[in-house]
């Protein structure tokens, strides 16, 4: 009789755990997604300006041509 209570007494604190444990991995999955959009968001800008840069640096040359060549 007392294994058994012993037993039930184990079980109880293993679903306690579990359940911390499952709250816990809540959290840190809505922590890791936020860290994940952000990532996602710096990844755009970081495009974006690379893409601008490209097309600035490209009408400077295009501009500095035709000043140079066409007067």
């Amino acid at each position: 009789m007392n294994e058994r209570r012993q037993s039930d007494v184990e079980m109880a604190l293993l679903r306690q755990d579990m359940d911390e444990m499952k709250e816990s991995m809540r959290e840190l999955k809505t922590q890791v997604q936020g860290l994940l959009d952000a990532w996602n968001t710096a990844t755009g800008l970081v495009r974006f300006v690379k893409w601008t840069a490209g097309l600035v640096t490209a009408c400077a040359v295009i501009w500095t041509v035709f000043k140079d060549h066409i007067r």
